[in-house]
This record gives C-alpha cells, sequence and structure tokens, in this order.
C-alpha cells in the first residue's frame, strides 16, 4: 500500500531544499500554523473558555479549559485532557483550537489543553513533564473541573506520543492518577533510528533528543515498552489514516495491547494521509475519524 508523507515531512524537505539548509523551528511553526489557519474552517460553540496557568516549583504551564455550555445535568461529564501535535515542535493553544472546541460541543466534554515546552529551546524531557504536571493538577482540581465524569487522553500525531508516554509514566507513579481512556490520532511512537517516524520526521526528533540513544526509552517511544509496561495502559483507541506514513506506529500499538489483554480499538481512515492541519482545524475531511473518537467517548461515559 502507497504511503504519502505528511504535508510536515513534505515541507521539512521542500524548506529545506528550497534554502539549501534545514528550515528553523519559526519556520516549521509559522509553516504548520498557516496550513491550519488557511483552511478558514467554523468555530464551534462552547459554554465558556478559560485561560489559567498551572504552576510548579520550575515552570508557569499555560492550559485552556473549555466548558460545555449545556452539559447534561443527569449524565456524568468526561474530562478530555488535550496534548496537542505538531511534530514536538510545533502547535499551541491556538492551533488546536478548533479541534477543542468540537470536542467540547459535541462529546459534551470539558477540555483542558496543554501548551507545554517544545524543543529545540526545551528539549526532552521538558514538555513530558509539563504535560504530568497538568494531568496531576487536574487531578487535585477534580472536583471542580467535573464532579463524577471519567479522564480521558487525547493526543493527535507527537501530541499521540505524548498522552501515551504520559500513561506510561503514569503507571509508574506512587499515586498514579486513575485515567479512563486514552484516544490516539495518528500517533508517532516509535522515534528510534531506522523507525519509520524517524526517517520522516527526522529533523525535529533530533531538536528534542540531541542524544539518540533515549529514543529507546519507553517514555520516549512507547512502542519501545515491555509487555508488562503496555498491560498498564488504560483502554487505548487509536485512529491511523491509510496513506499516512506513519500509520504502523498506531496498527503496532493496537496488537500488542491486544496481546497483552489491554482493551484497544482501531480505527483506519481511507484514502487519506496524516491528518494533521485538518484534524487541528476541525476541518469536514475529518468526519470519519472524528465520529469514531466521539462514539468511544459516549462509550467510556456511560461504562461503569
Amino acid at each position: 500500500m502507497k504511503r504519502r508523507l505528511s504535508l510536515l515531512a513534505s515541507q521539512l524537505l521542500l524548506i529545506g531544499g528550497v534554502l539549501a539548509q534545514p528550515p528553523t523551528a519559526q519556520q516549521v511553526r509559522q509553516s504548520i500554523a498557516q496550513d491550519i489557519d488557511q483552511l478558514k474552517t467554523p468555530s464551534s460553540p462552547v459554554g465558556s473558555v478559560r485561560d489559567a496557568v498551572v504552576r510548579t516549583r520550575t515552570d508557569s504551564i499555560p492550559i485552556r479549559i473549555y466548558r460545555p455550555a449545556d452539559a447534561p445535568a443527569n449524565r456524568p461529564t468526561p474530562i478530555i485532557y488535550h496534548i496537542h501535535g505538531g511534530a514536538w515542535v510545533a502547535g499551541d493553544l491556538e492551533t488546536h483550537d478548533k479541534i477543542c472546541r468540537r470536542l467540547c460541543h459535541d462529546a459534551q466534554a470539558v477540555v483542558v489543553a496543554v501548551q507545554y515546552r517544545r524543543p529545540p529551546e526545551y528539549p526532552y524531557p521538558a514538555g513530558n513533564d509539563d504535560i504530568l504536571a497538568v494531568l496531576n493538577w487536574i487531578q487535585a482540581k477534580r472536583s471542580t473541573l467535573s464532579q463524577k465524569g471519567p479522564l480521558i487522553l487525547l493526543g493527535d500525531s507527537a501530541g499521540g506520543d505524548l498522552a501515551a508516554a504520559t500513561c506510561l509514566r503514569n503507571a509508574t507513579a506512587a499515586r498514579p492518577v486513575p485515567i479512563a481512556a486514552q484516544l490516539l490520532i495518528n500517533p508517532a511512537l516509535d522515534v528510534r533510528p531506522g523507525s519509520p517516524t524517524f526517517k520522516a520526521y527526522e529533523l525535529v526528533i533530533r531538536w528534542g533528543l540531541p542524544d539518540l540513544a533515549k529514543a529507546s526509552d519507553p517514555f520516549v517511544s512507547p512502542l519501545a515498552a515491555t509487555d508488562q509496561q503496555l498491560k498498564a495502559l488504560p483502554p487505548t483507541s487509536i485512529v491511523v489514516s491509510e496513506q499516512d506514513e506513519i500509520r504502523e506506529d498506531g496498527v503496532q500499538l493496537h496488537r500488542r495491547l491486544q496481546a497483552v489483554g489491554v482493551k484497544t480499538a482501531l480505527f483506519e481512515q481511507e484514502k487519506i494521509g496524516h491528518l494533521g492541519a485538518v484534524w487541528a482545524a476541525d476541518h469536514p475531511v475529518i468526519k470519519p475519524a472524528l465520529t469514531f473518537v466521539l462514539q468511544q467517548i459516549a462509550a467510556i461515559r456511560t461504562s461503569p
């Protein structure tokens, strides 16, 4: 089956060719933001949006909290912890605002989005530490965010890697946060040299991992986890795209979770490559994948 380079991977090659040198992080960020913005998609209505900051001893982490307008009083309101994609180096609260609004509106969920630190200014583990810190903050604020709702981690592309890595890391904590499920959209789960993800995104991976030996750490490459470590993951739903060059990352995780007895579901959107910008922008083309995601959230909401 023919795989197509994602828009970002193609741009990394194109920009490097035009400039006769690799693109800068700022060029990658601007390119991704422009790709999303030029889609000019409408925003879904929500009840409220509030920006806040989670403070740690060493960092101040921006977050954005979306609340639905009319959440049913007789049903638990899920909390979706949204971890944006953008090849680890790009993406922020603004680039993924529209998909967060869509999830809040359609799933009738509280959405907490995080703007984690990114390489090359902040290589691993800075972003991972931020995401874990906000996870613990959400747990501490559960009663004010949602009295009874399940907590779901959702990440797309590099955000899928960060979500899965956070679930693995959380499982090792003395008091792990109860996570009902993780939803991974086109996840990049293996950045070890030689992997499809490494071949497509070597430049940005090296920005985040100056020491490539760390690529074999399961908190960096979740597919490097042992079967015993994978057993600790929550129920997992995965979206892959038929023509995505990193499709096999999601398929492999699905198969490995099946083998160790973790509940898992896999959905493949046909005739399309890496969702990336169209996912962030809530473009109509993502409807099949979004429908699957919303169905999974609905099932989690009603599960005992």
